[in-house]
């Protein structure tokens, strides 16, 4: 079965485990969200963190899907796409845990509905 480990790594990429959630993260998603929480610039493939006044904004595919701000608040959406990757980015970002069941998503374990919400520690 080792052989069927290193296929699914080297299909999924340069990937890191997430501590405590046992998933794994793309390293794509591990940069950006690093440069996100750092205030800075990052750009790669779909996804880019912009600063702008002092807040590091998080897109995927151009859409605005977190804002970081300096006091160090966290607000989130899913931009309206419910996807696998837009989840995965999410759940890179410090006190969020998302995941979905019979198509309902639940951030930190209450049902959400990707709408920007705050999230706290």
């Amino acid at each position: 079965m080792d052989w069927l480990r290193k296929l699914v790594d080297t299909r999924l990429g340069a990937c890191q485990s997430i501590p405590n959630r046992g998933e794994r993260m793309r390293k794509i998603t591990q940069d950006a969200v690093n440069a996100f929480m750092q205030h800075k610039n990052f750009r790669r493939g779909n996804t880019t963190v912009s600063i702008w006044k002092d807040v590091a904004e998080l897109y995927l595919h151009n859409n605005l899907i977190a804002e970081h701000y300096p006091d160090g608040r966290i607000l989130i959406s899913n931009a309206g796409w419910p996807t696998v990757t837009t989840k995965e980015r999410l759940n890179a970002i410090p006190h969020v845990s998302i995941y979905q069941r019979n198509f309902q998503w639940y951030l930190n374990d209450q049902p959400w509905n990707g709408n920007w919400i705050e999230v706290t520690a």
